[in-house]
């Protein structure tokens, strides 16, 4: 918003700025933000700070947050890129909110916010090969043994 064409005199006034669509410490007609206020009998910025909202991210078990896994954004700002990464055995699953894109971006923020990282672990699964490997199991009294061709990775 702009004033113009104002005599200096009333240019120390609030009124003409509130009455112009501005927001002044103190006032709440244009809005509650206060980025306003007056001193000296002329409008200056007061370094107020816009609401701000903390973004969490945690990785369960298996995996790690590439990013910045905490971050403080202004409200209806975008937060930035985080990825689910997983441990070498692992996939990543879902967030806690049961979104699946990864990485994730978190847009319009108003709100604080946190989620977790779901990751599942790869089971009958050797590094590079299919899942349907064949084994033997040998029962002998009470004790059962197993084999399996590897070398598999945990």
């Amino acid at each position: 918003q702009s004033v113009t064409g104002e005599a200096s005199e009333n240019l120390k006034s609030a009124v003409t700025f509130t009455n112009a669509g501005w927001d002044f410490v103190g006032e709440s007609l244009n809005g509650t933000d206060d980025i306003w206020s007056i001193a000296n009998g002329y409008p200056y910025l007061s370094f107020y700070t816009l609401n701000s909202f903390t973004l969490t991210y945690h990785a369960g078990n298996g995996g790690v947050i590439d990013g910045n896994d905490q971050q403080t954004v202004s409200i209806g700002m975008d937060g930035l890129s985080v990825t689910a990464q997983p441990n070498s055995g692992y996939t990543f699953l879902k967030w806690s909110d049961g979104r699946t894109d990864n990485p994730r971006i978190d847009y319009n923020v108003a709100s604080d916010l946190t989620y977790t990282a779901e990751f599942e672990l790869n089971t009958n699964v050797r590094q590079g090969q299919p899942a349907n490997i064949k084994h033997n199991i040998a029962l002998s009294g009470n004790r059962v043994s197993f084999s399996v061709p590897g070398p598999y990775k945990a």
